[in-house]
């Protein structure tokens, strides 16, 4: 059905349709004929991307990868990759320096401007052509292509593979200039890591002499051992005090005269001999003590001091037993061999208190020694983490900077011309075939769209079914008639003869039961027909039979006079303003049964002339002498003669127009009939 629809647009608007198709399609052919036939030349660069080591080695000394240096962005996709290649391939140096070397002139005879080159209009790539530029993504590969087109095709190749060189010989330089910048930048970087590692090694080294370190664990392990094997000395040194005190008192118990051992005691403590011997026995006791840090009981050194300390002993017992012996306490052997034991014993524990404050001592010292272990570590740790990162830092560098070498080596042999551009074989503009079928088929979706406009934009009825919205009768639909619009000289079999045959059948079964004598037929505006209904639906009365009066009661524009060739000297304006009576006015159509009253004079206000009393005695006299009156008025849209005539009449008929009236006028007149309280009697739609 919407086939349908759009067909019956296009043979209303037909002419429309074949107007715009021609415009176009001829337009297209023309211009293809009489266009300078353009050239296009195209040249290929392949990009290949970098490698990723040597983005991983920009990355790391903090360089852009981009540019020369890295192809491939990090934080970008291929797209935007190649969208920055084919802007770079474009900038304005390389334009200058192309049509300064190439001479391309525009078509005033001047040296093209290097933003033209690429941003050209459609009339100047085509009817008035002159060098341009494309540079694209080649069909989503890792290349890019420059398109060149000119109306001489070796002016197209050159200006293609030109620039293609020129964008590979700047592409090289700013890659040469980034990577000298970042060879400048890890050579001096590696100028100063190498002077803080230094720094670094000299600080570790005073350090180390300062604090006399040569190995940090080895040194706490001697001092933890040294504290264990004198804690164990001091311990055994503690045991042999406590016994010889259990053994000292034991004696005593069993000895008498206690007081005379006690001053015994004393002098014997007094001696300069035993202080002599004391002496040499603590020096004894130190080495010895120093000693046990070192090596063992059993060691040859150690038994020697220990031997040393036993001849002290011996001779400090004898001067004991010397002052012990200077008086005799009793005969009793027994006696004698306590009071030696006792004098032995007391020499022990002597020597045995006094090794243990200088045990003690040595305890203290290496406790002190070891404490100190975690201090100089930490700072040792600090220097050597310093050190070990300043070299790490140092032997990176001197691989990127072998890196760096390397990888401008690769980056310079990343872009080529794979492909240079060639002298065409055939024009790229225009093509005859295409450009033909093109205008064609731009001829009919133009076509088509301008019918669709103008038949949305066009508010007029266009049939019968464009009525169905409207509260108003169809009487019938008149075809256009050629030549004389009068039905009388048509043939009873004609189309038009039948359709207001229709028409007239409409008006009679419209009202049966009563029927219309004095009818009013106008039209909602100017020039839709409404005089030639007038006369046409007479002549029908009239060969009925029927006694017919044309009344034109149009005084601004009358018509019916020229349907009928008849003169309009005088008329209705006459009968209104009593100038003339009936019989003289009115004429004979030449039809039987059919007569005119035509106009008359146009009067200075027509309006006020139909108010007038004597219209109704017109009328009504008028109505005496025919069976059938037929008035025709001015439009209803323009002048409201219709509805003052109403007044009178018996019924009203509206004649519209196919394709002029429109439905925004329908609408304001049935407002108006509406108000007035006028139902017509029905439409006919006439021109159909």
């Amino acid at each position: 059905m919407e086939f349908l629809k759009i067909w019956e647009i296009l043979l209303r608007r037909k002419w429309v349709f074949l107007i715009v198709f021609l415009i176009f399609f001829i337009t297209v052919v023309i211009g293809t004929h009489f266009s300078k036939p353009v050239y296009k030349a195209t040249a290929k660069i392949l990009i290949e991307s970098s490698s990723d080591p040597q983005t991983a080695l920009l990355e790391a000394l903090g360089l852009k990868t981009g540019g020369g240096l890295n192809t491939k962005s990090s934080t970008s996709s291929d797209s935007n990759e190649y969208d920055t290649e084919i802007e770079l391939a474009k900038i304005k140096p390389l334009l200058v320096q192309l049509v300064s070397s190439l001479h391309l002139k525009a078509r005033d005879g001047s040296l093209i401007k290097p933003e033209t080159l690429l941003k050209l209009g459609l009339l100047r790539k085509t009817v008035l052509p002159q060098p341009y530029i494309n540079v694209d993504q080649y069909k989503d590969a890792g290349m890019i292509k420059i398109e060149s087109y000119s109306t001489n095709p070796a002016e197209a190749v050159k200006m293609s593979n030109q620039l293609a060189q020129y964008y590979k010989r700047n592409r090289i330089e700013r890659t040469k200039k980034e990577y000298e910048e970042a060879r400048i930048l890890v050579e001096s970087r590696i100028q100063q890591v190498k002077e803080q590692y230094l720094k670094d090694l000299s600080m570790t080294q005073d350090y180390k002499i300062k604090e006399e370190i040569v190995d940090l664990d080895k040194e706490t392990t001697v001092l933890i051992n040294k504290l264990s094997s004198l804690q164990t000395t001091y311990e055994d040194n503690e045991k042999g005090i406590v016994e010889f005190d259990k053994r000292i008192a034991l004696v005593r118990k069993k000895l008498q005269g206690m007081e005379k051992l006690r001053k015994d005691s004393e002098e014997f403590s007094l001696n300069d001999l035993v202080k002599t011997l004391q002496s040499r026995r603590d020096d004894l006791l130190i080495n010895m003590a120093s000693k046990t840090v070192d090596i063992t009981k059993e060691h040859p050194d150690y038994k020697s001091l220990e031997k040393q300390v036993e001849t002290i002993k011996e001779l400090l017992t004898n001067e004991a037993m010397k002052v012990f012996n200077s008086e005799k306490y009793t005969v009793d052997p027994l006696y004698d061999e306590l009071a030696r034991k006792v004098v032995f014993d007391y020499i022990d524990k002597e020597t045995a208190i006094a090794r243990r404050s200088l045990i003690q001592r040595y305890i203290d010292v290496y406790q002190k020694k070891l404490l100190l272990i975690p201090i100089k570590s930490s700072v040792l740790n600090r220097f050597d983490t310093d050190t070990v990162v300043s070299k790490n830092t140092y032997q990176k560098l001197l691989g990127y900077l072998t890196e760096i070498n390397v990888a401008e080596s690769i980056a310079m042999t990343n872009i080529n011309v794979v492909e240079e551009a060639t002298l065409p074989d055939e024009a790229y503009f225009p093509k005859k075939s295409f450009n033909y079928l093109l205008g064609f088929f731009l001829g009919l979706f133009w076509g088509l769209v301008m019918a669709l406009f103008i038949e949305y934009i066009d508010n007029t009825i266009k049939g019968p079914e464009d009525l169905r919205n409207y509260e108003l009768t169809l009487l019938g639909s008149i075809p256009k008639i050629k030549g004389k619009p009068l039905i009388s000289k048509l043939d009873p079999n004609d189309p038009a003869y039948e359709a207001y045959r229709k028409v007239f059948s409409g008006i009679h079964f419209a009202r049966l039961d009563n029927p219309p004598k004095k009818l009013l037929i106008s039209s909602i505006n100017p020039k839709e027909g409404s005089s030639t209904m007038v006369a046409n639906i007479g002549i029908m009365y009239a060969e009925e039979g029927k006694k017919v009066l044309l009344v034109d009661t149009d005084l601004r524009r009358p018509n019916i006079h020229r349907i009928f060739d008849l003169p309009n000297t005088e008329g209705f304006t006459d009968l209104l303003s009593q100038n003339a009576e009936i019989e003289k006015v009115i004429r004979e159509s030449g039809i039987e049964g059919l007569s005119i009253l035509p106009s008359g004079p146009t009067p200075p206000d027509a309006g006020l002339l139909l108010k007038s009393d004597r219209m109704q005695d017109i009328i009504k006299e008028l109505e005496e002498r025919y069976d059938i009156l037929i008035f025709d008025t001015a439009p209803l849209i323009i002048k409201n003669d219709a509805m003052l005539l109403m007044n009178y009449l018996d019924a009203l008929i509206i004649v519209l127009k196919n394709k002029m009236t429109t439905h925004r006028d329908i609408s304001g007149v049935a407002e108006v009939l509406k108000n007035a309280k006028i139902i017509p009697l029905g439409v006919i739609l006439n021109y159909l």
